[in-house]
């Protein structure tokens, strides 16, 4: 895990809380990638190249200690969760002793199969921001190697597409869910004693609401 100056991106509202738990995600594929960083530094372009990109958030203090860290004792794991109506979900999980930090990825969405499909075979790169002010963040590619995504890729494709907007009304439930300890087991033999989650959203809204999950408002997106 290094620093990086690349531009940050845009999060829900900042939390008031001490420690927000909820953030959201984006997933950017290698065009989108070199789109969204055309007016960047060569050097800064150079490190994205023909990667796919997958940006999260954490609190200001778990951001401190991974920087701090820089890898040496994070661990990285990969979990699936499913719902009642058949949905499912894969969890990248970020490690630093008690302190977990969950992407949580709808296998139901068509970018996000394209995104496993492609991790099954190559790398891609992570983008950790702390909630804070200060503008920091860390780049690093995902240390897991392509056959951890070989389950996920076979779970995407069980999936009953028909019942999408059952696995949108869902997603209150689901978040509330994947903010709990005990949903993915500790990477460390310590206890978990905090755990950030961000989630990508749904695209491809017909329609768009709210809900609060944990003191925070959460875009909930209807789809076709």
């Amino acid at each position: 895990m290094h620093t990086t100056d690349l531009r940050t991106f845009p999060y829900l509202e900042k939390s008031k809380k001490e420690k927000p738990q909820l953030h959201t995600a984006q997933l950017l594929s290698p065009q989108e990638v070199e789109m969204a960083f055309k007016d960047d530094t060569e050097e800064n372009r150079a490190q994205l190249r023909d990667h796919w990109l997958l940006t999260g958030a954490v609190h200001q203090e778990m951001y401190g200690a991974l920087r701090t860290d820089e890898g040496r004792e994070a661990g990285v794991g990969l979990a699936t969760l499913s719902t009642p109506s058949g949905a499912a979900y894969a969890i990248l999980c970020t490690q630093l002793h008690s302190r977990q930090h969950r992407h949580v990825l709808p296998l139901y969405e068509p970018k996000v199969a394209q995104f496993i499909e492609s991790a099954t075979r190559e790398s891609f790169l992570m983008y950790i921001e702390g909630s804070g002010d200060d503008g920091t963040r860390m780049l690093y590619t995902c240390p897991l190697p392509g056959q951890y995504f070989l389950p996920i890729r076979t779970l995407c494709k069980t999936i009953d597409m028909t019942k999408r907007l059952d696995f949108i009304e869902e997603l209150p439930a689901l978040i509330e869910r994947v903010t709990m300890l005990t949903v993915v087991k500790s990477l460390k033999s310590s206890s978990l004693t905090e755990v950030d989650v961000s989630i990508f959203l749904p695209q491809q809204s017909a329609a768009s609401g709210f809900f609060e999950v944990d003191g925070h408002n959460v875009p909930c997106v209807y789809c076709h």
